[in-house]
């Protein structure tokens, strides 16, 4: 075929794209056959920021890709999954409460936990509900809720000790 190979002359029985780049004129075929659309006017147009005018000056620049100001949505949800990280004290409280009250059946010290779970658990989750990237509701939900348990059968233990101490102490000085 000619036209293929450079230094061959051009075929003209083959499309505009099948000719080597350079050998035959190639007319734009998305151009309008009468010339450039003419450009908006009103009140409405708002023409480009810099001087089209003058043949050395460039556009302004777009910003760099992945800038971390500009978050593309479709009916306000994002295109793209945000990160989001668990907060710490979500995991702390979790932990506490679940030592304190598994613990606290062991042996009944640990229960002594389940308050810090509750007031960490909570404190957790007023921060993850004030800040979108905090992730760790579930975690800090299972703190509040095992220390609050935890809490409840602390002060069972505390006042049947108080009540086993006063029944020891009126026991001893009503004995003969």
């Amino acid at each position: 075929m000619s036209g293929d190979q450079p230094g061959q002359p051009a075929d003209d029985s083959l499309p505009l794209t099948h000719h080597a780049w350079g050998e035959k004129e190639v007319e734009n075929p998305y151009t309008s056959p009468s010339g450039p659309a003419a450009q908006p006017s009103g009140a409405e147009y708002v023409g480009p920021t810099w001087d089209e005018s003058s043949p050395g000056q460039a556009p302004p620049r777009m910003p760099p890709y992945g800038n971390p100001e500009y978050v593309p949505t479709v009916y306000g949800q994002p295109l793209y999954p945000q990160v989001r990280t668990t907060h710490p004290s979500a995991s702390t409280a979790m932990a506490l409460g679940l030592v304190g009250l598994i613990g606290g059946f062991a042996c009944g010290l640990p229960l002594v936990l389940g308050p810090f779970a509750w007031w960490i658990g909570a404190k957790a989750r007023r921060e993850i509900r004030a800040d979108p990237r905090l992730d760790g509701d579930g975690q800090a939900l299972a703190g509040v809720v095992t220390g609050i348990i935890a809490t409840v059968f602390l002060t069972i233990a505390v006042l049947a000790l108080t009540a086993l101490i006063a029944l020891a102490v009126v026991g001893a000085s009503t004995s003969p």
